[in-house]
């Protein structure tokens, strides 16, 4: 799949999950908007990636209970792959975003319940960035299974026609 693909898949998919904010305190909030703006800002063009991933550990040091913080953390890595110019490089980011997503979204199952909207977010976010990777790593069942869960799910049917669009296109193999 090429940078282009990655980038519309993964901007629509975050435009529809800023909507709601997993924090509590008001500047938590805060942070956790500008967080979801510079991902959203680093998905859809080659900037700071690096600064990304940095932003969303420093934010997981002072919550490391925050499990979609975790999983952004975690596709973020694939940015640093997608920008990388050496190709070690680009297969050490994408080894290290998939390992730290399948972590991530093993501590979300744990934390939400099955119907709550991180759990679809988290599969969306899983799902999509999975199937955006070169077939080498052999994610795409995995991210089709995930993005299953995600169709499930009972919010699915509200999100917008493009993301459902899309999560329909790799579930039939179409991307």
């Amino acid at each position: 799949m090429n940078t282009t693909t990655l980038k519309i898949l993964l901007a629509s998919m975050t435009f529809s999950l800023l909507i709601s904010v997993p924090a509590s305190a008001a500047s938590s909030q805060q942070t956790w908007s500008t967080l979801m703006e510079q991902y959203t800002q680093t998905q859809n063009e080659q900037f700071n990636a690096q600064d990304n991933v940095d932003s969303f550990e420093t934010y997981l040091a002072e919550h490391p209970d925050n499990a979609l913080a975790e999983l952004y953390t975690a596709s973020s890595y694939c940015f640093i792959g997608r920008d990388a110019w050496m190709p070690w490089n680009k297969l050490d980011a994408a080894n290290t975003c998939i390992d730290k997503m399948e972590t991530a979204l093993t501590h979300i199952e744990q934390q939400y319940p099955d119907n709550s909207e991180q759990r679809l977010r988290s599969y969306l976010t899983f799902g999509l960035t999975g199937a955006a990777l070169p077939d080498r790593f052999q994610m795409y069942q995995v991210s089709q299974d995930i993005l299953n869960k995600a169709k499930n799910h009972p919010a699915f049917s509200r999100l917008p026609e493009k993301l459902q669009l899309q999560v329909f296109n790799i579930l039939s193999g179409k991307q």
